[in-house]
């Protein structure tokens, strides 16, 4: 989980390796916002071999929430931001995630279909379809809707998610609680 996983890696990583990096945390964050993830926090976050991210825990999708404190959809750790920053990296990052979700924007409809055939019986269509709507923008012109997703990618990593933060700690300390009676 990314709660164990050194970020500093990444001022050490290649050129390339960095790249790859950002395409999968890109895809990941995008992914998870469109498909509603709640419940974020670094154990829901997994890094395999320093070179892909990528989301755990489904429980709670199309914007159902956990219950208390829940992270913002697309929750970046402030110290990844930081860190790409450093690298020069974090315009690559942002446009990488704008880019996803305009990829996966065009395709709504199809998304839409396949995730009422892939969830039947689990969530409801409704439930689904306003979730997507309200993800993809659909009220919104292209233009606007990347504005949206620069301003909330920009929102998930500033030293203001007091939310964050505050699952992240009551997570960890569950953690820790489960650990010690083992």
């Amino acid at each position: 989980p990314l709660r164990t996983y050194d970020l500093k890696q990444l001022l050490s990583m290649s050129v390339q390796g960095l790249g790859g990096f950002i395409a999968s945390a890109a895809g990941s964050f995008i992914a998870g916002h469109i498909c509603g993830l709640g419940d974020r926090h670094k154990s829901n976050i997994m890094v395999y071999d320093n070179r892909a991210l990528f989301q755990l825990d489904f429980h709670h999708i199309f914007g159902i929430k956990a219950s208390g404190v829940d992270a913002p959809p697309i929750a970046v750790p402030l110290e990844m931001k930081e860190l790409l920053k450093k690298r020069q990296a974090w315009d690559s990052f942002r446009h990488q995630c704008a880019h996803a979700f305009l990829v996966l924007r065009r395709s709504m409809g199809t998304i839409m279909q396949l995730s009422r055939l892939l969830f039947a019986g689990i969530v409801p269509d409704t439930r689904i379809e306003e979730h997507l709507m309200f993800a993809f923008m659909s009220s919104k012109t292209e233009a606007e809707a990347l504005m949206e997703i620069y301003r909330q990618i920009d929102f998930a990593a500033s030293a203001l998610k007091v939310t964050k933060h505050i699952k992240d700690y009551a997570h960890t300390k569950k953690m820790q609680k489960t650990e010690t009676r083992r």
